[in-house]
């Protein structure tokens, strides 16, 4: 197992998402002002607190070092000797999501056919007329609530998939064809509903696994390179129908000098729009960043606004509009904890670092379960800038893969014994 791969490491990840936050406050009020249409909201003061998160996180990664790793899926997911009952379980559960996740994309594009027809070739046929149709198909996208969700389960999916190609010769070529119609259903979201988080929801995770289980592969230390350029070229790729066409040639000299300002103001913005939300709106005093996924389950919306002191939806529309741009919506997650967990923040980031680290260590001892939770979990560190994925409702489905996997594994090791 390939142990030294610099850039795993969480604690490493995390500094290099708190630098952003420096460079972000670097920016000068006229570039927040002339091209991102926002006040710079983030000041001295919170660049204390950013450094101080990631005190705290490296700080619950130190004591994750404590304590003895044990259980079904290490055993399951040694390198050199493997027990065929785990392995042939871990494929049960790979079949069982895969086939729920790809059937759950069948319904989506088969109810958006069904509402737009024929109309949709049209649509595809020039990058003017896909650009003239984005808002259609996002605002009309056919997704069944409760079934579409589903989809999510990628993210367990591929990385999953991945890990069977090197352990389970015998169904590779199937595994392969599986893995690339999944890529292509996420090609076409990403495209047509303008969701770059389906593609990077996929290839982060699936990365980090590939990268844990090349013992010899020198183009892991250069995986991080390649990363950057190549989010830039998909940002670029997708940004030209999604919004260069609606208005922006006339503001630019060139399309790479918006797509490069465009691509550092989501992520500038997005942390301006986190202290913005500290300084206007303080905590909230009901968990809402963390815990996203729960107030969206069925009746759970109710409850919500009858327990918030404030609804932090609409406070931060409301100051988006007043203090930011709607256009840059995203509300930043470094300092989700802070505006969810206020005072208490400071053990609860303590908490996050001591998992994550948890994680890391099962993922680089070889356990398949820590590379899988660990792929999902280097996303959601790479994504704090933007948001909270930790939070999200897709990370809610994740969990549910997840747990079907442990659950795949237990009942295939009873009847073992």
């Amino acid at each position: 197992m390939n142990k030294r791969i610099w850039w795993l490491h969480p604690v490493l990840i995390y500094a290099g998402v708190t630098l952003l936050a420096v460079a972000a406050h670097a920016l000068p009020e006229e570039v927040y002002l002339l091209i991102y249409g926002a006040e710079k909201c983030i000041v001295p003061q919170h660049l204390w607190l950013y450094g101080g998160m990631l005190l705290l996180f490296a700080a619950g990664y130190a004591l994750s070092g404590r304590g003895r790793y044990s259980g079904v899926l290490l055993r399951a997911s040694h390198v050199d000797a493997f027990d065929a009952a785990p392995v042939a379980s871990l494929y049960r559960a790979y079949r069982c999501l895969y086939g729920v996740c790809v059937g759950a994309y069948a319904l989506w594009y088969g109810n958006f056919l069904r509402i737009h027809g024929t109309a949709v070739l049209g649509w595809f046929s020039s990058a003017e007329a896909l650009s003239a149709a984005m808002y259609t198909m996002r605002g009309q996208a056919g997704r069944i609530t409760g079934l579409t969700t589903f989809t999510e389960l990628g993210m367990v999916v591929l990385p999953l998939g991945l890990w069977l190609l090197r352990r389970n010769a015998a169904c590779r070529g199937r595994i392969r064809w599986q893995l690339a119609l999944l890529l292509g259903l996420a090609c076409f979201r990403a495209v047509a509903f303008s969701e770059r988080m389906a593609l990077l929801e996929l290839l982060v995770p699936g990365a980090v696994v590939l990268a844990v289980l090349s013992e010899k592969g020198r183009w892991v230390k250069w995986l991080p390179l390649a990363a950057v350029a190549g989010v830039a070229l998909l940002f670029g790729a997708l940004e030209y129908s999604r919004s260069w066409m609606h208005g922006y040639q006339e503001l630019y000299e060139s399309y790479g000098q918006f797509a490069l300002l465009r691509l550092m103001g989501y992520y500038a913005n997005a942390i301006n729009a986190e202290c913005m939300m500290l300084t206007h709106a303080g905590p909230s005093g009901l968990p809402w960043h963390t815990l996203m996924w729960l107030w969206e389950l069925p009746g759970m919306a109710q409850l919500y606004e009858w327990l918030a002191p404030s609804h932090v939806p609409q406070v931060f529309q409301a100051l988006l509009q007043t203090w930011g741009n709607p256009e840059f919506n995203n509300p930043g997650g470094m300092l989700a904890l802070v505006l969810d967990f206020g005072v208490l923040s400071p053990l609860v980031q303590l908490a996050f670092g001591y998992m994550t680290g948890r994680a890391y260590r099962r993922c680089i001892q070889g356990n398949v379960l820590g590379m899988l939770v660990y792929a999902y979990v280097f996303l959601c560190l790479v994504e704090l800038p933007r948001f909270f994925l930790l939070g999200a409702s897709r990370s809610f489905i994740a969990g549910v893969g997840l747990l079907a996997v442990i659950l795949f594994v237990q009942y295939g090791e009873r009847r073992k014994g």
